[in-house]
């Protein structure tokens, strides 16, 4: 069986696909990347053993905006998983970092970001050797979770694992 095209819109205020080559400001692609597409996908149905989602088209449907940002950033690095044990232990007391605690302790940083963003995606499960004759259940599965307008992780900002579908991130077509 070959796998069919599985669509998705996807929509936010704010969205920034940062560019490597430029390593301390923020700076955005002008649309989302195929790996930001793929995480989303991912992050709605994923089983990384039997498939993986290959994106085949983005459609832009709002035409990006660029909107400049400015931040402040701590230059302090967080403490180790050591140190966090023992404030929770009570051994050590807690140290925090402050923002804004002085100019040695904080950088301001600008951030080039992309703002009002619409996309729609097209994927297509790929599954790997052993999982080709399941196509037509992970794809159920897919579109069940994703009609439902939830996901199986809810952590990320655009996803909504609420019953209240008018206030989705995201559709399945």
């Amino acid at each position: 069986m070959t796998p069919s095209r599985q669509v998705i819109e996807v929509w936010g205020r704010l969205a920034c696909f940062t560019r490597p080559e430029l390593k301390v400001e923020r700076f955005s692609y002008p649309v989302i990347t195929p790996s930001a597409a793929r995480g989303i996908f991912d992050a709605i149905c994923v089983n990384r053993h039997e498939f993986r989602w290959q994106i085949l088209q983005v459609e832009v449907l709002e035409p990006p905006a660029f909107i400049a940002l400015r931040r402040n950033e701590v230059k302090e690095k967080g403490p180790s998983d050591r140190t966090v044990h023992q404030w929770t232990q009570g051994t050590v007391p807690p140290t925090p970092i402050l923002a804004g605690a002085g100019e040695e302790a904080n950088t301001q940083r600008q951030t080039m970001a992309l703002k009002n963003v619409r996309y729609r995606i097209h994927a297509e499960v790929r599954p790997w050797r052993g999982y080709e004759d399941q196509i037509e259940k992970m794809e159920a599965r897919f579109r069940r979770i994703a009609g439902a307008g939830s996901s199986q992780r809810s952590s990320g900002s655009w996803s909504t694992a609420s019953p209240v579908r008018r206030r989705s991130r995201w559709t399945c077509g």
